[in-house]
């Protein structure tokens, strides 16, 4: 479950101890936010998490994930 303005309760293996020291701004449509909720909902159901949470998780996965598996990102590490 997600919620604005929540505090991050269950985050079902996401790391919770990590210090966060850059900040980012994002601007979307409300049609690709609604994409990744809806991303963050099947991947963590009973989670409440704030919009950063959703961004910070899916997008951490999705980078490890890319570089795991491009072989031209694997070269230049």
């Amino acid at each position: 479950m997600l919620a604005n303005g929540r505090n991050l309760l269950d985050t079902h293996g996401m790391d919770e101890s990590t210090k966060r020291t850059v900040q980012v701004n994002v601007k979307m449509s409300e049609d690709d936010f609604a994409l990744l909720l809806g991303a963050a909902n099947r991947r963590w159901p009973e989670a409440i998490i704030s919009n950063s949470g959703v961004l910070l998780g899916l997008a951490k996965i999705a980078a490890k994930r890319i570089l795991e598996t491009t072989p031209e990102c694997k070269r230049k590490r």
